[in-house]
């Protein structure tokens, strides 16, 4: 989390933001298991509804003024910005100028040497023409609430380096008139809009959809569209392909996508078809200190980019355009070559004609009979290696070549006639393989690398004798192998080889000469680590304690049922580490706590629910690459914001030292309560009191960093926890003025300081209609009829004040305030009654509770959030709010998250 000041700039961002999209649907994105979601400050709809994308190896993304390929400019052409309305202004000369923003993520700005930082961004998502008239996208772009407050633009790109065009003629500027078609629904996420009118903006032009069938894996894949939101961006690398296309709905790719990329068109690299339409995939930026960087992985690395298959929309946007399909991307020298043919127009009839030649000159036209569902066609030709020979029925092919197949189609909508065309290439030779070698051997994996002379999927078969090798493993279609084989046994020898297919079947093997390559696992290790992630897993009213036991873990974990603290959390000393910030606690003189063997005479608090030892930590996002990086305890790592309320405490024992955190407030407003507890034994305990929505990391780090064998721990399959040694350890704390009839009196300019962390409620006390959570009392008999002002300035978390009349067996409210008039702190200002006894009662928001300072003053504070002269209340966050409409903003649960 940022620091208040950040915060505030971020909440105006987000409110100018939601005033501009008065028709945002808020529908969510299906996603995969690992909370893929997009992340990032740009002026788009809510960051929930972006899914997030990534850079694969090389960044393969280049200006349209950049690229040298012509058939991909003039693909750039069809495709267009989604914007809201809002950021577009008409001229009187019919012309749009679109309003951009500066590139940056939650506020940050990019890093030196991020690329593009210095364009703008306007979009939200991508769309492409599919019809004279129709649009597509991803359909968690664009629902029917849309229609009046979005518009597709065509050309929002560079002119140069540093010149984006940011003004439009009326001809390249659209509005959606009806949702033909869409989905949104476990696989599947596209739409299909009509515009106003047909398409004329210059060079725009139908794409072609694959009809039918799916693009086989290892096919080469670019994109076009607007990552980030920002001007058009065309990216067809080397390596990107197709990882895998056996889902109904989506095929996954490793495309260098961002969010904005979303409702892009995914093209064939080798035929310029249109594959699909990018929906989602991992997550976009990092930080680094005060700014962020684009996430780069490896080209076979991580989830990869989900795309919507044409096949699934086809039907929507061209029923009547012919689409041809290959069975292969790429066929060996004698093999047979089936090609598909789906034109709905020819639903009548039992064949089409299409052409299938070579780029070494053979030519064959040959009939395709009816398959399967009306309109669709097939037909096979067997393939030979050798020179042309015309009109014979078989294609004759050499090393290298190209097959392409032509279907001319009547009517390809609106009665236009037009051309399908497929491409595959010949590839007669096998792959070779070379350096092999095992990378890393755990208890339970093994990871093996390898190269081959060519892009082919390569597979590592393992076994325990070299005859019987019964687990395999295969990775994605690249030259660069890195494969890990699962299921092994700890502290055990294996033998395996390796293998490889290249996407025309071509294979190659290597045994090491027979004899088989070689690996042994190492011990097994527990990692003792846990996420509590989407609420998936909730801790609450348990323990775990991890004794030292020699073993590879380092600890032996059982559970425990935890009604409440086992050390109290007022034993020990208030520490105020402030928002992801560190608190460094220095242990008494020669005292130790052990850690994984090691043992510190000091440690650093955190206020996002960990300790950590040797180093501190700023970080707030629970990631599990950073759980390990440091010699850590996690006893709730999450984005906490401990300075508006709750306490954190460190109590140094006879027998332990105990960190509490007790009702903290978390990122969304909740409390959360844990503690962690270190023994002289070594032992370490962890408790959770109270989690009310899990999303987080616990457990312990070695600070060796994320190891490739980890796999999170199941704390709630321990064995249970029997006869703890450990006795409960209860420190009482006594608030004499906890309850209406106990008190305390204040008078003008007098200052009163204490904590509300051990006081009770006070619903019971008629008239105290919503007194719930721990309060506090004290009364003030005014000497003279005035203005008063009730002030919580100096309290260290977010206030509730409130003044009452009458007695304690019948209060009458008169005023309240919990609008932060000074940061979290309140402010009350009413006219009250010289002689007449009033209440006043000092409570957190949402039940937090801290450390406060009331003081009583006379006149009004004419500040943020206070009544002035007598004037309406009104913090002017509620002003905004109102405005917008939206005063119930403060929902705070779209936030990104991920395991």
């Amino acid at each position: 989390m940022r620091n208040s000041s950040t915060i505030t700039l971020l909440l105006l961002g987000a409110l100018a933001l939601f005033c501009a999209i008065p028709g945002w649907a808020g529908e969510k994105p299906a996603h995969k298991p690992g909370g893929r979601t997009e992340i990032g400050g740009t002026p788009w709809k809510p960051q929930a509804d972006q899914p997030g994308k990534v850079v694969y190896g090389t960044d393969d993304r280049r200006d349209v003024f950049e690229e040298t390929d012509a058939d991909r400019r003039a693909l750039a052409d069809s495709t267009c910005a989604l914007v809201d309305a809002s950021n577009l202004t008409e001229a009187e000369d019919g012309t749009f100028a679109l309003q951009t923003y500066d590139y940056d993520y939650y506020g940050f700005e990019p890093c030196e040497g991020e690329p593009f930082a210095s364009q703008p961004v306007a979009a939200y998502c991508t769309a492409f023409v599919v019809g004279p008239d129709l649009i597509a996208t991803a359909g968690h772009c664009y629902s029917d609430s849309d229609l009046p407050y979005a518009r597709f633009v065509f050309g929002f790109r560079m002119i140069d380096g540093e010149t984006p065009r940011t003004t439009f003629d009326a001809d390249e500027v659209y509005t959606g008139v009806e949702v033909v078609a869409r989905q949104l629904e476990g696989d599947f996420d596209y739409a299909v809009i009509r515009v106003d009118r047909p398409i004329v903006a210059p060079g725009a032009r139908i794409l072609r959809l694959r009809g039918a069938g799916t693009i086989p894996e290892g096919t080469r894949v670019g994109v076009i569209g607007h990552p980030a939101g920002l001007p058009t961006k065309i990216a067809f690398g080397d390596n990107s392909v197709v990882r895998a296309s056996d889902e109904v709905g989506y095929f996954v790719t490793n495309l260098d996508t961002f969010g904005g990329n979303s409702g892009s068109p995914v093209f064939n690299a080798d035929t310029g078809l249109v594959e699909g339409i990018l929906v989602r995939g991992e997550e976009d930026f990092e930080l680094d200190g005060d700014c962020f960087r684009s996430r780069v992985l490896e080209d076979d690395a991580g989830f990869g980019e989900d795309v919507s298959k044409a096949a699934t929309f086809a039907r929507f946007a061209q029923a009547g355009r012919g689409t041809l399909s290959l069975d292969q991307a790429a066929y060996q020298c004698a093999d047979t070559v089936a090609l598909s043919l789906f034109d709905d127009d020819l639903r009548e009839v039992e064949s089409a004609q299409a052409t299938i030649y070579t780029s070494g000159g053979d030519v064959e036209t040959f009939d395709l009979t009816a398959s399967g569902a009306p309109g669709n066609f097939g037909a096979t030709i067997a393939l030979a290696a050798g020179g042309p020979v015309e009109g014979d029925g078989t294609l004759q092919a050499l090393e290298d070549e190209s097959i392409i197949a032509s279907y001319r189609d009547a009517d390809t909508g609106g009665g236009t006639p037009g051309d399908a065309v497929v491409t595959a290439r010949v590839d007669c030779t096998n792959p070779t393989i070379s350096n092999v070698a095992v990378t890393y051997a755990g208890g339970r994996r093994a990871r093996i690398s390898f190269t081959t002379s060519e892009a082919a999927t390569g597979t590592v078969y393992a076994g325990l004798d070299c005859a019987v090798l019964d687990l395999s493993a295969s990775g994605d279609v690249t030259t660069d192998h890195v494969i890990e084989v699962q299921g092994l046994s700890p502290l055990t020898e294996y033998r395996f080889r390796v293998a490889a297919e290249d996407p025309a079947g071509n294979s190659a093997a290597d045994d090491n000469g027979g004899n088989c390559f070689t690996f042994t696992t190492t011990d097994y290790r527990d990692y003792l680590t846990q996420g509590l992630f989407d609420g998936l897993s909730d801790l609450t009213g348990m323990s775990v304690t991890f004794t030292p036991d020699g073993s590879a873990s380092g600890y032996e974990a059982c559970m425990a049922p935890a009604d409440g603290f086992f050390t109290s959390p007022f034993c020990g000393e208030a520490v105020f580490p402030g928002d992801d910030e560190n608190a460094e606690y220095n242990l008494a003189a020669g005292r130790k706590v052990t850690l994984f063997g090691q043992e510190y005479g000091s440690f650093f608090v955190n206020g996002n629910g960990y300790v950590t030892f040797g180093s501190e930590d700023f970080s707030y996002d629970p990631i599990y690459e950073t759980h390990f990086a440091l010699p850590r305890i996690s006893g709730y790592f999450t984005d906490l914001y401990s300075p508006a309320g709750g306490l954190i405490s460190v109590a140094e024992l006879d027998d332990r030292v105990a960190i509490s955190y007790f009702n903290v407030l978390d990122y969304y407003g909740d409390l959360q309560s844990f503690q962690i507890e270190i023994f002289d034994d070594g032992a370490i305990r962890l408790t959770w009191v109270m989690l009310t929505y899990p999303y987080g990391i616990v457990g312990l780090s070695d600070g060796s960093g994320m190891d490739p064998e980890f796999e999170p721990s199941t704390f709630e399959s321990a064995p249970e926890c029997v006869d703890s040694p450990y006795e409960n350890i209860v420190c009482e704390v006594d608030v004499d003025n906890d309850a209406c009839d106990t008190a305390l009196p204040i008078a003008v300019g007098q200052v009163q300081t204490g904590a509300t962390h051990a006081a009770m409620g006070s619903s019971e006390v008629p008239g105290c209609e919503y007194c719930y959570g721990p309060d506090v009392w004290y009364t003030f008999t005014p000497p003279t009829s005035d203005t008063y002002s009730v002030s919580l300035c100096g309290s260290t978390f977010d206030t509730i004040v409130e003044i009452f009349g009458g007695d304690c067996g019948g209060l009458e409210f008169v005023e309240g305030n919990d609008d932060g008039y000074c940061d979290y702190a309140s402010t009350a200002v009413a006219s009250l009654n010289a002689g007449e006894t009033y209440w006043i009662r000092i409570s957190g928001y949402g039940a937090t509770t801290g450390a406060y300072e009331l003081e009583v003053t006379r006149g009004a504070k004419a500040s943020f959030g206070c009544y002035v002269d007598g004037g309406t209340p009104r913090n002017p966050w509620t002003e905004i709010l109102i405005a917008c409409g939206l005063v119930t903003l403060l929902a705070w649960r779209t936030r990104e998250r991920r395991a």
